[in-house]
């Protein structure tokens, strides 16, 4: 038996124990309708975080920039992509992320991202890694995670548009999707779709520039998933 395959179910086993949920560092959305729901209180570093959305609005990938610059607490940020040829740093200072931290990587297949993932989290330089328009599979997912706790930086996979992958040991799978704004700036219909050890909830957000941070936009905004869409 190899020591890759029982590293895959060990990763498949704590995948499935929500007590180890509160064992794991995480750093607070900055929103605490949405802290409270996660059970780490905020986002935990040691992990692999999904994200859905459509590539024309660019929700998602102004979701994952926060994320990754809450995450970064400063320090670079490795960001892979197979169909985004560069990022507006404009719009990344917007959200808080210092365009200056941001470490750009191109490949032209799914496995050229997955091992710039990979690499980059064994390096013990980075503080987040983004791999961007891949949909990892099971096992890539478990190889991720793993790699993830074992630098305790997290990975964030800004999935295809498309059917997400069915089975992942990602720790949170979150949707976004564009909305309007009374004032211009960013508004975005974010779900939380799985959570290991938690359950399903749906926010309307907008991004608050002078505070650097998200604010509720409705009256739904913590309410939990079934009632929400009632």
């Amino acid at each position: 038996m190899s020591i890759a395959f029982l590293d895959e179910i060990r990763a498949s086993i704590r995948a499935m124990d929500p007590a180890s949920n509160r064992q794991l560092p995480s750093v607070p959305v900055g929103l605490p309708a949405i802290d409270r729901r996660l059970p780490w209180g905020g986002l935990p570093l040691p992990g692999l975080h999904e994200i859905t959305g459509s590539p024309a609005d660019g929700a998602a990938v102004a979701f994952a920039a926060m994320i990754a610059s809450r995450l970064g607490q400063g320090r670079s940020v490795l960001w892979s992509s197979i169909r985004r040829p560069g990022l507006y740093g404009y719009g990344l200072a917007a959200l808080g992320f210092d365009p200056g931290a941001l470490v750009l990587a191109r490949g032209r297949r799914a496995d050229d991202v997955l091992w710039h993932l990979e690499e980059g989290l064994r390096s013990g330089a980075l503080a987040a890694v983004v791999g961007d328009g891949i949909a990892p599979d099971l096992t890539a997912s478990r190889r991720l995670q793993l790699a993830a706790e074992a630098a305790q930086v997290p990975a964030i996979i800004l999935l295809p548009s498309g059917p997400a992958p069915l089975q992942s040991v990602a720790l949170t799978r979150w949707h976004v999707a564009s909305r309007p704004s009374h004032d211009g700036c960013p508004a975005w219909n974010l779900e939380l779709q799985r959570c290991r050890g938690g359950a399903p909830a749906r926010w309307c957000v907008e991004w608050d520039d002078e505070a650097v941070a998200l604010s509720l936009a409705a009256e739904m905004g913590n309410r939990p998933l079934a009632s929400a869409a009632e």
